[in-house]
């Protein structure tokens, strides 16, 4: 089974899918894709045991079914152009209720040609020719897939009549699909080389913290640099002496200076403090 075609609908995603008669039988596949609606492109059992695919639920009402009875051939060529108009509405009435499933025997040609029937009124194809996109397309999401000659020239008949103008895809939904994210590639890891967005500034080095000095260090520092040799805060005027104490500095003591008012120099023989008068035994 190969996702094809993706829409959303009321906040939910359905898809269109491409298979043959196994995912049409497996119903466990059924329900883990959420198919609504199974398109069989096969014709009946009544009609062919070996190339009819019978609608293996269509008793347990578990899937609403369609089926456009064609066989793999280039006569069947008119018979499903003829019906094409009828699966591109039940493709369509599909989508809106969840996704769908369209199989033949082997998902290769009938089925693909019904799921691009839809394609070329679902997106533009009118500016290009159908056999390229058929085979682009193809190529992407379901290689094995290839219509024969004659179902591809009632596809370019088809889209010559009901592709869709640029015009008339801006109103319709867009084509999606799980596989075209792999198309994409991923954005690299790591510096763009494109173009920056917003404005340009001039190359830059690492920035440090803090003004710098204006001399160039290997290292920098936080903050303002110091000068060398220097301390924090106002310096102190410059001691006069190698030993310097704290305080005021006292200029040079002299040997014979005593603390307190000098008197002046003593003469020989006289004492101090007032004199005495001299006794008689003294003269």
């Amino acid at each position: 089974m190969s996702l094809v075609y993706s829409t959303a609908n009321g906040g939910k995603r359905n898809s269109l899918y491409i298979g043959g008669r196994s995912d049409a039988k497996s119903l466990e596949k059924l329900e883990r894709y959420g198919i609504s609606h199974i398109l069989n492109v096969t014709p009946g059992k009544e009609a062919s045991i070996q190339a009819g695919v019978p609608n293996f639920f269509e008793k347990k009402n578990l899937f609403r079914y369609r089926r456009v009875a064609v066989y793999d051939a280039p006569t069947s060529a008119p018979q499903l152009l003829e019906a094409a108009d009828s699966v591109v509405k039940f493709i369509s009435n599909g989508l809106h209720h969840g996704s769908v499933l369209v199989h033949c025997q082997h998902g290769v040609s009938r089925s693909t040609t019904c799921a691009l029937f839809y394609l070329v009124r679902a997106v533009s194809t009118r500016q290009i020719q159908i056999r390229q996109f058929a085979n682009e397309f193809l190529a992407r999401r379901r290689p094995q897939a290839q219509p024969i000659p004659a179902f591809m020239k009632i596809l370019e008949q088809y889209a010559k009549v009901h592709g869709a103008s640029d015009h008339d895809n801006s109103q319709k939904r867009v084509f999606q699909s799980q596989s075209s994210a792999n198309d994409r590639k991923r954005p690299r890891v790591g510096p763009s080389t494109g173009p920056p967005t917003g404005p340009v500034g001039p190359p830059q080095t690492r920035t440090e913290i803090g003004p710098s000095s204006s001399q160039a260090h290997s290292l920098k520092e936080i903050g303002p640099s110091l000068p060398s040799d220097k301390t924090i805060g106002p310096s102190p005027p410059p001691y006069q002496q190698q030993n310097k104490e704290i305080g005021p500095s006292l200029p040079p003591r002299k040997d014979d200076i005593s603390i307190g008012p000098s008197l002046p120099p003593a003469k020989e023989d006289e004492s101090i403090g007032p004199s005495l008068p001299l006794t008689k035994e003294d003269k």
